[in-house]
């Protein structure tokens, strides 16, 4: 798996996802349901979490939807990179605050001491190389500066239908917790788990659909999706846990 490969796998969902969408600006990580209100994982960000007059960088922004959210809660400078050439195109196109900006860009060009906060969301999965990935992270942060990190992370042994995941992805490993800590052991680290906001569907009704789009999807977007869809068979087999991990630079 190369950077190239991982662009292309967010281009081809990009193309795929933005034909169907009545909004051209939309979220591409999980809904919630929260019984504050919670439906989006930027919402519970902003709502939780001091965003005003902040420098902020939101590493994977997709189309840009949780980057503008954020801009329009009162941060100071918002900044979205994305591996996807598809994605940022799009994403410019509702540039339309001066607080908000948004570049083709890894992980790995973040700034030195740029931000007061970094966004990832769902993103770091997809990291080639998850040390050097999360040291370009927090070399971005200022002093006492906060990275969050959300995403997927496995909690089990390694099974079939993880295997399949890895390769319909093309990950070059399985995100833990552990993995995280092992690398920020120097930093404040705080867990929540939300996965009880996650949406878990049946086994049938996931197999049904892995089915069903079998017949009607070309093969690449199919891949991408049979990929979606392991993955939520592991959260339905309790094998897979939604976190968001918040690292204070000392």
């Amino acid at each position: 798996m190369t950077q190239s490969k991982v662009a292309e796998l967010y281009d081809r969902l990009f193309h795929f996802e933005h034909k169907r969408k009545v909004s051209k600006q939309y979220p591409i990580h999980k809904k919630l349901s929260h019984s504050f209100g919670y439906r989006d994982i930027y919402e519970y960000i902003i709502t939780t979490e001091a965003i005003t007059n902040k420098t902020i960088l939101d590493a994977g922004c997709g189309v840009g939807y949780g980057t503008a959210l954020l801009a329009e809660s009162g941060a100071q400078k918002v900044h979205g990179i994305s591996i996807s050439t598809a994605e940022i195109r799009q994403a410019v196109k509702f540039q339309t605050h001066q607080n908000l900006s948004f570049e083709v860009a890894c992980f790995k060009d973040t700034t030195k001491e740029s931000y007061d906060l970094i966004v990832c969301v769902e993103s770091i999965k997809h990291s080639l190389d998850i040390q050097i990935d999360f040291d370009a992270l927090v070399k971005g942060l200022k002093p006492q500066g906060r990275l969050i990190i959300v995403d997927d992370f496995f909690e089990g042994k390694k099974n079939k239908s993880l295997s399949n995941l890895m390769k319909k992805w093309e990950l070059k490993y399985v995100l833990k917790e552990e993995y995280l800590k092992t690398n920020a052991e120097n930093f404040k680290i705080k867990t929540t788990d939300l996965t009880e906001f996650v949406t878990i569907s049946s086994l049938w009704k996931l197999k049904l659909n892995r089915f069903m789009s079998r017949w009607i999807m070309r093969k690449k977007v199919f891949d991408i999706f049979e990929g979606g869809w392991l993955l939520d068979e592991l959260y339905t087999r309790g094998l897979m846990k939604y976190k968001i991990i918040y690292i204070t630079k000392q």
